[in-house]
C-alpha cells in the first residue's frame, strides 16, 4: 500500500483516511479477537500432575482460584471410568473413579 503524496492537503487527508481506515479497523478487530481468546476458560487451565485416584470419591484441590467450568483427563495409567460426583466449587473438584489410577488433570 502506498499513500499518495502529490495531493492538496484537504484531498490528501480524505484519500489517506479512506486508505488507512480499513487497516486501522482490522487492527482493532484483531485486538478484540485476541482479547476474546484470552478470556476463554481453557486458556486459564491449571494442570495437576500425578493425581492418584482411589476407587470411589476423590476430593482434589484444584488451585484455580475460581469455580471451574470443566476438567479433562490429559493422561491416565489405568483402565478406569472417572466422573465428577459433586458440584464444582471454588477450591475442590470431586471425581469418582472405578479403579485405582494416576492421572494428569486439567481444570479450567
Amino acid at each position: 500500500m502506498q499513500l499518495p503524496i502529490n495531493l492538496t492537503d484537504s484531498l490528501q487527508q480524505t484519500r489517506w483516511k479512506s486508505i488507512l481506515d480499513p487497516v486501522i479497523d482490522v487492527c482493532y478487530q484483531t485486538q478484540s479477537n485476541v482479547e476474546q481468546l484470552q478470556d476463554l476458560p481453557l486458556n486459564n487451565m491449571v494442570v495437576l500432575n500425578n493425581i492418584t485416584l482411589a476407587v470411589g470419591a476423590n476430593t482434589i484441590t484444584h488451585n484455580l482460584g475460581r469455580v471451574p467450568v470443566g476438567w479433562i483427563i490429559m493422561d491416565i495409567n489405568a483402565s478406569a471410568t472417572v466422573y465428577r460426583s459433586a458440584a464444582f466449587n471454588i477450591s475442590t473438584l470431586t471425581l469418582t473413579s472405578s479403579a485405582i489410577a494416576t492421572i494428569k488433570l486439567g481444570v479450567f
